[in-house]
């Protein structure tokens, strides 16, 4: 999968081990760095395993990994013209694209 990232900062964020771990420790860092490799490796969403992946139910989705140390990382789809399915919502078998737009504490059920 192809990977953007909302923002130079965010990128910086994400590229960048030390500075990362400044802002949420080694713990959360590993899994970072751990789930955006398995972004670029995977084919579409449903090959993720690792880190709980789910994807709202909107017709502009976003996809939420858990990270560790009670953080998420959270994605959008970022075809400019994603496909969609006979029910209007973007068909998730054919995002190839994603944009990472936060890293955040893990939302309350």
């Amino acid at each position: 999968m192809e990977l953007a990232f909302d923002s130079t900062s965010l990128r910086t964020l994400c590229e960048d081990a030390d500075r990362a771990a400044n802002g949420f420790g080694e713990v959360v860092v590993e899994s970072l760095k751990a789930r955006l490799a398995d972004l670029r490796a995977a084919e579409w969403i449903g090959d993720l395993v690792a880190g709980n992946p789910s994807v709202s139910d909107a017709r502009r989705p976003a996809v939420t990994i858990g990270l560790a140390g009670g953080y998420e990382l959270i994605c959008e789809v970022n075809d400019p013209s994603p496909r969609q399915g006979a029910d209007g919502r973007v068909d998730m078998r054919r995002v190839r694209r994603l944009r990472v737009t936060a890293i955040r504490p893990e939302s309350p059920m």
